[in-house]
């Protein structure tokens, strides 16, 4: 022991490479500190992915040139990666290239040689600067100096005189969310470096830790246990994430979720004349906790908005509360894509009904091509054991269109189903029926008999959602609109698919799932008869 290793000269090439994958496949491995191998093909340089430029990236095998720039850029975004795994959210990246790149890259001069020669302690004075942010206290925003400050990984000389300079202007900083009023610190640079920084002092910390509560993030569906996100800092002191710090998590999971591009933007008009869009959407278990996921919030305003939807019949609802998170938003909007949509008319409302068996509802705008109001509101004479209706009166404009919410949930039988509708066709008024038949398959002949009438799409043509996986769910959900409403269609009418997905809603035990198993459909009328 302690002695060089002797072995031939023509295996001498061939052992040292079995003994790199070795370290590869378990870099875990103690090894005695006599054990060396004094061959310089033993030592594998990394490339360190939080210093390297553009060309230092381009020699690892596998990154091409767009894909380097794309890793510099996110890099000055987040100001650095944590650990080889971050790259996974690189643009270009993805696990599988990630996993073949991922054994000849690092993310500190800690390990810049997988293999080398250097003792454990001469390692930790490599990178002074990642070291003393892993073993010292949390810095304190208001008390430390710019050379303090600039200790922190991800906080440049600018920054921190930034810091200085705004403390001593505006005074000291009551929470950490208040660096994002520095120009050179957006959300996601402060996710990075919270981490490290503290506002108050080391007396002031001992009394609020015990105040300290986790952030819960409300998932769809409520499935799964790991609800509260938390962290620990790098110094062994347990955090948790602050609001902001969800926020930012929420608005890169949304900047990587695409909305559908928007061909045509209805202004609630139609070859000049005033029009107005009545959509049904099956939201699937809508409670209160879906409603509040941020993805799921997202997704049903802005599919609203994007569509120029003005009264929506929603089914299978939970609970009573559940529409209003959505109003909420609508009317008062706090995630940025939709406070950025400026076609909002911010005057939002919805109706409810509630029994023992489920709930249907609307949401509906007061404001927009014309006034909309509700005149009467009740439920359905059906038997409620077999079929939710809901039936609502709208004035819109000088019209008054009554609008039946229907969900059929056992299956009734073709002759005892349209003798249901048949009751339910107001003949007298404007009447339209939002059909939701649930998991019956409707045929072609299903509306033959029905009097006085026009179903609207076509029975064969199913809005499930179908990328949803393990779901044998069937949806399939119409329009029909009696003799008077039919003179006011504009022939407009269809099934929106896209953009209903979101990174922010789980699916199963993965992410990226869906609003709802069925896609909304919709409808177009003009205000006054053509």
């Amino acid at each position: 022991m302690g002695q060089p290793l002797s072995m031939a000269k023509k295996n001498k090439r061939k052992t040292n490479k079995l003994f790199n994958s070795l370290i590869f496949m378990n870099e875990n491995h103690n090894l005695s500190h006599t054990f060396a191998i004094f061959d310089d093909e033993s030592t594998v340089e990394l490339v360190n992915v939080n210093t390297a430029n553009e060309n230092e990236l381009l020699k690892v095998q596998g990154i091409d040139l767009e894909l380097s720039k794309n890793i510099i850029k996110h890099r000055k975004a987040i100001g650095f990666f944590q650990k080889v795994e971050d790259l996974v959210v690189v643009p270009g990246m993805g696990a599988d290239r990630l996993d073949n790149i991922k054994h000849y890259v690092c993310v500190s001069t800690r390990n810049v040689m997988r293999n080398s020669l250097q003792s454990f302690d001469s390692l930790k004075s490599v990178d002074s600067r990642t070291t003393l942010t892993k073993t010292s206290k949390l810095v304190n925003v208001n008390e430390a100096s710019v050379y303090e400050l600039q200790l922190i990984h991800g906080i440049t000389q600018e920054i921190a005189a930034a810091i200085v300079y705004y403390r001593c202007k505006k005074g000291p900083f009551k929470r950490l969310e208040d660096l994002t009023k520095i120009k050179c610190i957006d959300c996601i640079r402060l996710d990075n470096i919270s981490q490290y920084l503290t506002v108050y002092n080391e007396q002031e910390m001992s009394d609020t830790e015990s105040e300290k509560q986790p952030y819960n993030l409300t998932l769809n569906g409520g499935s799964r246990t790991s609800n509260t996100l938390n962290f620990s800092c790098r110094n062994g002191t347990t955090n948790v994430l602050l609001d902001s710090t969800v926020a930012d998590i929420f608005e890169l999971l949304s900047t990587y979720s695409p909305r559908p591009i928007v061909k045509e933007l209805f202004r609630y008009s139609r070859n000049d004349r005033p029009a107005f869009r009545v959509s049904s959407w099956d939201l699937d278990q809508f409670s209160v906790e879906k409603a509040s996921n941020l993805g799921v919030k997202e997704v049903i305003c802005r599919t609203i908005l994007e569509n120029g939807w003005s009264i929506l019949a929603i089914q299978d609802i939970q609970d009573k509360d559940a529409l209003r998170v959505i109003c909420d938003e609508l009317n008062d909007p706090q995630l940025q894509r939709v406070q950025e949509w400026k076609n909002n008319v911010y005057c939002w409302n919805h109706i409810i009904m509630d029994n023992e068996h489920g709930k249907l509802g609307f949401i509906f705008q007061s404001k927009g091509v014309e006034e909309i109001t509700v005149i009467s509101s009740e439920k359905g004479p059906l038997d409620p054991s077999a079929c939710d209706s809901l039936i609502t009166n709208f004035k819109i404009g000088n019209t008054v269109v009554q609008i039946l919410n229907l969900k059929v949930r056992v299956d009734l039988g073709v002759d005892k189903l349209q003798d249901h509708l048949q009751k339910m066709i107001n003949t007298e008024t404007h009447c339209l029926i939002c059909l939701d038949f649930g998991s019956l398959l409707i045929h072609n002949d299903f509306f033959t008999n029905l009097e006085n009438s026009k179903l609207l799409l076509p029975t064969n043509l199913s809005n499930s959602f179908h990328s949803i996986t393990n779901s044998s769910k069937h949806c399939s959900s119409n329009f029909v609109v009696n003799s008077r409403l039919e003179k006011y269609l504009t022939g407009l009418q269809g099934i929106q698919r896209n953009g209903l997905t979101h990174l922010a809603i789980p699916s199963g035990w993965t992410w990226g799932g869906s609003v709802s198993s069925c896609c909304p459909v919709w409808v177009e009328f003009f205000v006054t008869p053509s």
